[in-house]
């Protein structure tokens, strides 16, 4: 009799599913229509070589003849700026057999969101999906994989997860967008790795540096160094930029967790006590498999999590750890509007200091009060040291002769092929634009060498290297240098 009345229960539908669908941010979507089916493939209006096309209308370069060019709707534009290349190559890419994605979560860049879709100070996910990202992906295939950046007119988006890592956007696939990131610094970075944080810091700055492109941080996704990828797991405000005064945190052993249970502690729908188990069941399809799906998520003891509408403390009996995908066990339990409100008076007699989600929001009070004063104190060193910068520059400008006694040669097509990858070789680190046949270069003694113009407009200002710091030396034997 029990039995017959739960598959009775299972089989009525689940209302709640149906109301979170329409009104949580989490929700899953779909494409709509018939999309054009289409070959991944195209040829370079230079060399004819093929070329993958992931049909997102990024600005790419052939990897054998290295013109910079984007597709937009089959049709191939030459770009001459190399400063606005999104996915360099290095070698052939002829994927054409993908698989379908089952599940993707976009992030929406913030900073350049059309103010229409905010509103007191909340983004509205909803119209941003269904105006921008559904019309896009309904028209034509295209393939995402995680990591990347693209745009749709003045929409900039991030993948940061999806099942399988790259694939093909079909009508099945579920599509996430519920979060955002911003490019503000970002002053202290935790990241899972094995190597010494001096080393990690040194490392990602470096590179990001020499590729500024790419200094994007998201918490929760990966970030591609030289060929390696890093899981960040905890980053300030979720999301932001590195600069040279960023903290970076090696944590070496994170372990994944087997059972984690989601405490409830402010549900936006409303239920009386025999509808608890079917609410439940809602919030779980919903609302937290949405926010899990595709990601590898950190997270801490006694951590609340904000989703959606939806307010949740983690249990554990691990201090910290990761949630993975298909291995995880995640159980919720909810606290009845009766409960809540019985909680919210109860907390209202305690100190803030005691309460978990006020604490919380003290705590990210005082951090952003210690970070406005870092940045003013940063602000001050940088205003210190360009003065003396400039006091020395006033003595140590290098003559017209002395800049002349440094050879100049010519860049050529072997060159370029030869070391095409080493972007210190082929690309000036002053303007950081790429170096291109026919091009004079200046080799000062240390053997580094940068565009002509460049390094002479340096030298009027510094004998120093811009890379290394050594200095102009007038009895170097100048003729040996070469490149």
């Amino acid at each position: 009799m029990g039995q017959t009345q739960t598959q009775q229960q299972e089989d009525i539908p689940n209302e709640y599913v149906h109301y979170l669908s329409k009104a949580a941010t989490t929700a899953a979507h779909h494409i709509y229509g018939n999309q054009e089916e289409v070959q991944f493939l195209v040829r370079c209006p230079k060399c004819k070589s093929h070329q993958f096309d992931d049909q997102l209308g990024r600005v790419t370069n052939c990897f054998q003849c290295k013109l910079i060019f984007s597709v937009n709707d089959g049709q191939i534009q030459i770009r001459q700026d190399s400063t606005l290349l999104e996915d360099k190559r290095t070698f052939q890419i002829t994927e054409v057999q993908l698989p379908q994605l089952e599940s993707v979560t976009l992030y929406v860049n913030r900073t350049i969101l059309d103010p229409a879709l905010i509103k007191d100070n909340v983004i509205d996910f909803q119209r941003l999906i269904k105006n921008v990202l559904l019309p896009f992906f309904s028209v034509r295939q295209r393939v995402l994989e995680s990591g990347i950046k693209f745009s749709i007119g003045s929409f900039e988006f991030r993948v940061v997860g999806g099942f399988p890592s790259k694939g093909i956007i079909t009508k099945q696939t579920q599509i996430y967008c519920y979060g955002y990131y911003t490019q503000d610094t970002t002053r202290r970075v935790k990241i899972l790795s094995r190597k010494p944080s001096s080393q990690l810091d040194f490392e990602i700055k470096s590179y990001l540096s020499a590729n500024p492109k790419e200094n994007q941080l998201i918490q929760d996704s990966t970030i591609k160094v030289n060929s390696q990828k890093f899981l960040i797991l905890q980053c300030d405000n979720a999301s932001g930029k590195i600069d040279r005064n960023s903290i970076i945190e090696s944590i070496p052993n994170v372990q994944n967790l087997r059972d984690v249970k989601l405490c409830c502690i402010k549900c936006p729908v409303q239920y009386s006590h025999s509808r608890r188990d079917r609410v439940k069941e809602a919030v779980r399809r919903v609302v937290i498999h949405s926010y899990f799906c595709g990601f590898t998520r950190f997270i801490e003891k006694g951590q609340i999590l904000r989703i959606s509408e939806f307010e949740f403390q983690v249990h554990m009996f691990e201090d910290h750890g990761l949630v993975v995908p298909n291995y995880t066990q995640i159980d919720i339990d909810l606290i009845s509007p009766m409960q809540q409100q019985q909680n919210r008076q109860f907390q209202q007699l305690l100190p803030p200091s005691l309460v978990p989600s006020r604490r919380n929001d003290i705590h990210r009070q005082h951090t952003q009060q210690i970070e406005a004063l870092h940045r003013l104190l940063n602000t001050f060193i940088l205003l210190n040291e360009n003065q003396q910068l400039l006091l020395q520059l006033r003595n140590t400008r290098a003559s017209e002769e002395l800049i002349n006694l440094l050879p100049v040669r010519q860049i050529t097509i072997d060159f370029i092929n030869q070391h095409q990858n080493d972007d210190n070789l082929i690309k000036c680190m002053i303007c950081l634009e790429d170096y291109q046949e026919n091009q004079f270069v200046r080799t000062m003694p240390c053997w580094h060498f940068f565009h002509q113009e460049c390094i002479d407009k340096w030298l009027h200002k510094s004998t120093l290297c811009p890379i290394c710091k050594t200095e102009v030396d007038t009895e170097s034997q100048m003729d040996e240098i070469s490149i």
